[in-house]
């Protein structure tokens, strides 16, 4: 199995093996939905999208005005849809399996220590669903406020 692993940045995003069938595109990132200024999906391909930010983060009403529409348009996807719970916004979302994650990398002194962003936890997924190559795409983890910086 061979997973591509996109980010938002569109300088390299695009660069991803979207035309090979043996490889699996994950996304994440309300900045990879919906369309670009010219019509066209953002993303051609996708096989399975994360959103792994806190539910309850989404719905704060300071950030209503993209997680309304992002929400939406994750209800419309044909392809698995991965989050940290169940919830009203995306009720046919799959629940992530963290738990499992956590037990398999990490120890009872170094727990976790290095799932920093939805990129780090989509690759040990990657790795737990039997993964032999990952590939990252349009991911530059520029934000210096995140602890991954």
């Amino acid at each position: 199995m061979k997973v591509a692993i996109l980010g938002t940045v569109s300088l390299h995003r695009h660069l991803a093996p979207f035309n090979d069938a043996d490889w699996e595109i994950w996304c994440c990132s309300p900045g990879n939905h919906g369309n670009g200024a010219d019509g066209k999906p953002l993303i051609p391909r996708v096989t399975n999208w994360f959103e792994l930010h806190g539910t309850v983060d989404m719905l704060a009403p300071e950030v209503a005005n993209w997680t309304g529409p992002y929400f939406k348009w994750l209800r419309e996807q044909s392809f698995p849809v991965w989050m940290q719970e169940p919830n009203d916004s995306v009720p046919g979302a799959l629940i992530f399996p963290r738990d499992a994650i956590l037990e398999r990398f990490s120890s009872p002194t170094r727990r976790a220590w290095f799932f920093t962003s939805s990129v780090t936890w989509m690759m040990a997924h990657a790795l737990m669903m039997g993964a032999k190559e990952i590939g990252l795409f349009g991911i530059d983890m520029a934000a210096n406020e995140e602890h991954y910086s």
